[in-house]
């Protein structure tokens, strides 16, 4: 098993796409974020994988507390949508500027990709090489 510690922020009702695409690594699963806030205290996440729609869409909101943590702020966050939404281009607008602007690493839509868990893989295998690089230098 990989021990690389990666929090998974999601609704349970979608939740095994992405801890099925991640099996293999060390996945905390949390459905709340009050859960979210226990696990973040502790150390040694390597990466958070958000649900857009988490506890209420409040999933921006953790963003936000883990950027300013400061044993957290640059690691690499993933944020999901797996549901289709009405707010879909909104959705996309926000997140593409909070990728801009470095606060979120990568923004997945996965309700329309026939491969949502390689996807997922994907993009979690690039961001952890990213951070491991970037530790390196």
């Amino acid at each position: 098993m990989n021990t690389t510690r990666i929090l998974v922020a999601h609704e349970p009702e979608r939740s095994e796409v992405i801890t099925s695409a991640l099996q293999g690594y060390n996945v905390v699963l949390v459905t709340s974020i009050d859960a979210a806030r226990y696990q973040v205290m502790e150390d040694g996440f390597k990466l958070f994988v958000i649900g857009i729609h988490f506890d209420d869409s409040r999933a921006v909101e953790l963003v936000t507390e883990l950027r300013k943590d400061g044993k957290h702020k640059y690691t690499p966050v993933i944020l999901v949508r797996l549901l289709s939404s009405p707010l879909a281009d909104f959705l996309r607008n926000t997140t593409e500027l909070l990728c801009k602007i470095g606060t979120v690493t990568k923004y997945l839509e996965l309700d329309t990709d026939p491969e949502p868990g390689k996807a997922i893989l994907d993009a979690v295998d690039k961001a952890l090489a990213a951070r491991k690089a970037s530790a390196e230098r």
